[in-house]
């Protein structure tokens, strides 16, 4: 009953070392009526220290002796040297006790002792120390068992720890790796992007400086031979060949045209575009103001680019042909959709225009009003749909409007 009685505390006491040997020495002290108990010890679990505990009583422990308590030390200590595994009981006149003491153990060797003074007057024999010494193995199992689990939460905490800031650590370099990812692409487009604009201008120059040259001095040579000639055949065929002239260098021009204006546009730079090209044509008399609703997302590049081109040939126009002293570019993003419209005040009328536009989609040869078929053949490449309609007080209003489908979101 005794035995059960220790192992009952030392089974529900907490973990700490401490608390279990003041808990048990003074159930050791009751079970053996001694006057005083030590544990001696420099387990780790103890922090190196020794602990003294008088027998206390069990109403009324009264105030440590601990003059006694040295002493009983003293005694232990000269006997514990020759101590067998199984204890030993000895009796010690000047404590008029007799001595208990029973080895402590940890991990197979003895790292310190209990040691238990018992009255004379109780004759103790072999089964208290037997009972001491089941007792100190019980204290000594619990002892190490209590280290070893401080030790082992303190690993797991360390590993918790190193855990969470690994998982801090991975989600950052995650972060830095998506940033440097990013930041390749971009340059990876940016480089190719330059090289395009590059190439694209070169090409324009060539355009420029040869072929459009060449066809304006082949153009005159028939206008030449066209006003010196006296026969009707040949002056209608070199008629015929002075307006394919006119067309080629038209297109030539256009085609230089839209090759420099490319390089205007970045990705996703459409709004920036447009008040550039409207601070373009405020130099040459004709006020622009450009709008925008709705969210600024990135529209796909090949849209971007037809609104752009849309916007600038329209305002080209505008300041050529339709005497207009302002002119408004609205850009109006839906999630579905986009549309683009650019108004003016000038003399232009709509019904006019709708039928110049029907006339040039007849006839490719007609070097005149192909510039309205142009802006519908830039609608229709991205899905997109141009309407031309008078404006509400007076010129022309011309609106594209581009459904946002898969299609046109991978538009180049």
């Amino acid at each position: 009953m005794a035995v059960n009685a220790i192992s009952w505390v030392l089974s529900d006491a907490p973990g700490d070392a401490r608390y279990l040997v003041d808990s048990t020495l003074p159930v050791i002290a009751q079970l053996l009526g001694a006057s005083a108990v030590v544990l001696v010890s420099e387990h780790p679990g103890l922090g190196g220290m020794r602990v003294c505990l008088p027998s206390p009583h069990p109403r009324d422990p009264g105030p440590v002796d601990q003059q006694r308590a040295d002493s009983l030390v003293r005694h232990a200590e000269r006997l514990v040297h020759d101590l067998p595994p199984t204890g030993v009981m000895r009796s010690v006149v000047e404590l008029s006790s007799t001595l208990l003491i029973a080895p402590l153990p940890r991990g197979g060797r003895i790292d310190g002792y209990v040691a238990a003074a018992v009255p004379l007057s109780s004759s103790a024999d072999s089964t208290d120390l037997s009972i001491l010494g089941t007792v100190t193995n019980q204290l000594g199992g619990a002892i190490e068992s209590s280290r070893r689990l401080t030790e082992s939460e303190a690993l797991r905490r360390a590993a918790d720890a190193a855990l969470a800031e690994a998982a801090q650590q991975a989600g950052a370099l995650a972060r830095r790796n998506q940033l440097l990812l990013q930041a390749r692409q971009d340059l990876a487009a940016a480089s190719e992007h330059q090289v395009l604009a590059e190439e694209r201008q070169r090409i324009a120059r060539d355009l420029h400086d040869s072929v459009a040259q060449h066809v304006l001095s082949m153009g005159m040579q028939v206008e030449w031979c066209r006003t010196t000639s006296t026969e009707p055949p040949v002056v209608a065929r070199l008629t015929e060949v002075k307006d394919l002239a006119r067309e080629t260098v038209r297109c030539i021009r256009e085609t230089i045209f839209e090759l420099s204006g490319r390089d205007e546009l970045q990705p996703g730079s459409l709004l920036d575009a447009l008040q550039r090209l409207g601070a373009q044509h405020g130099g040459h008399g004709l006020a622009v103001t450009v709008r925008a609703v709705g969210p600024a997302a990135p529209l796909p590049p090949g849209v971007e680019r037809a609104l752009f081109m849309v916007a600038k040939e329209a305002l080209f126009n505008t300041a050529l042909h339709a005497d207009a002293s302002r002119a408004t570019v609205h850009l109006d993003q839906r999630p579905h959709a986009v549309r683009l419209t650019v108004s003016d005040d000038g003399t232009g009328r709509a019904e006019h225009l709708r039928h110049c536009l029907a006339q040039a989609q007849r006839s490719r040869t007609d070097g005149y009003h192909r510039g309205l078929a142009n802006l519908d053949e830039r609608a229709r490449l991205v899905g997109g749909a141009l309407t031309i309609s008078d404006a509400p007080r007076r010129g022309v209003c011309l609106k594209v409007r581009v459904p946002l489908t898969s299609s046109t979101r991978t538009a180049r």
